[in-house]
């Protein structure tokens, strides 16, 4: 197994465990199966790419899902709040503070989803499963 890919099934592991994690977190959150499910979407396909056996769309379906969800929280949070304001403290002051850790959240899935697509993409087809 060459290191690259060692390296990317070590991390995804971790991924899948901080976004169980989080998911777990979130059942007491106003929407919490909307939340959930999409940071146990991004937990699952994690750890099947811990597994290396990743499908080319699965990544790529979270991650577009991700995209579009922040997408439509940042113009209700943008130019009203610095990026500093976000991590400042564990509880979130104002709503547009939750939103905008909101869509944060949903940025680290998409980034990691794009990073596990981008490697399923370029393994060779014989070698990913139910490509």
């Amino acid at each position: 197994m060459r290191a690259r890919t060692a390296l990317l099934r070590a991390v995804s592991a971790v991924m899948g465990v901080l976004f169980l994690v989080a998911a777990l977190f979130l059942y007491n959150d106003p929407d919490p199966l909307l939340w959930m499910g999409i940071y146990g979407a991004a937990a699952a396909t994690s750890f099947i790419g811990a597994l290396d056996r990743l499908p080319r769309w699965l990544p790529a379906g979270v991650g577009i899902v991700a995209v579009v969800w922040a997408g439509r929280l940042l113009p209700q949070m943008a130019g009203h709040v610095p990026l500093a304001e976000l991590v400042r403290e564990l509880e979130a002051a104002t709503p547009i503070i939750q939103e905008g850790r909101a869509a944060l959240g949903l940025i680290v899935i998409a980034a990691w989803m794009g990073a596990l697509a981008f490697h399923a993409a370029r393994r060779p087809r014989a070698a990913s499963q139910g490509s």
